[in-house]
């Protein structure tokens, strides 16, 4: 995947943007991991030949790698992109709550 670079060396105090502006869409997980059921994916000018970039794969490869005290900045701007990193938590601008659940994450998403 082509984010692995942007996670390469990163160590505590240091600040990450990811931006993705374009085509998001969910599909049915028949591995019920997501409590919707479904798996929110971004889908890259290359998805036929490439698939797409599901959650689980952002969420390991972003998140899972972020050390305790760096930071990412995540700007997704994609249909279904709400629940797109697999967070313990979510914002919601439609009625501006923050909902938590429990959680552990070493960095700061």
């Amino acid at each position: 995947m082509a984010m692995h670079w942007l996670m390469e060396g990163v160590q505590s105090g240091d600040s990450l943007v990811f931006l993705y502006s374009g085509h998001g869409l969910q599909q049915r997980n028949y591995t019920y991991n997501e409590t919707d059921h479904h798996d929110e994916n971004l889908c890259l000018l290359d998805f036929k030949t490439q698939g797409m970039i599901v959650d689980d794969e952002l969420n390991a490869t972003l998140v899972g790698h972020l050390p305790r005290g760096a930071n990412l900045h995540a700007i997704i701007k994609a249909c279904h992109s709400g629940t797109i990193l697999d967070l313990p938590y979510f914002f919601c601008r439609m009625d501006l709550n923050v909902s938590l659940k429990i959680f552990s994450i070493k960095g700061n998403v």
